[in-house]
């Protein structure tokens, strides 16, 4: 066995440890808590998951909620860009627009999420939520 092959063998092995660490602790913890509702082990997921699998609700939801984020995360992107390049260019702006950035940066993500909620509502939170975490990362 190849050198590289070894090394790709065992970096494998090391995933599938973490894997099972993990798997292994949100099953403890599941059986722990004892209530599937608030905490389902990893088998009743899976179980859930195939169950959804083949449904056209499921695919549906799914294309919805990525539709929402390529909303929110393409405008993030563009106007994080060009704000980027504004304030390195102009003084003033950078000036202008730091205070609203260093807020949004500090303020927990779920304060937002029901700011938007009360707002917005649900169907137009999320797209909101993208656009806020992503805006300052790109700017």
């Amino acid at each position: 066995m190849a050198r590289t092959d070894r090394k790709r063998l065992k970096k494998f092995g090391l995933v599938l440890a973490c894997l099972a660490f993990w798997l292994a602790v949100w099953t403890a913890c599941s059986l722990w808590v004892g209530l599937e509702l608030f905490l389902p082990t990893p088998w009743a997921v899976l179980n859930a998951l195939l169950a959804l699998l083949p449904t056209a609700e499921f695919w549906r939801i799914v294309l919805m909620s990525f539709w929402r984020v390529i909303c929110g995360y393409l405008p993030g992107v563009v106007l994080g860009t060009v704000g980027g390049v504004l304030t390195a260019k102009v003084k003033v702006l950078d000036v202008l627009f730091s205070p609203p950035l260093t807020v949004i940066r500090a303020t927990p993500v779920s304060s937002f999420i029901m700011l938007f909620l009360l707002f917005l509502g649900r169907d137009s939170t999320p797209t909101f939520i993208v656009f806020l975490m992503v805006l300052p990362i790109v700017w």
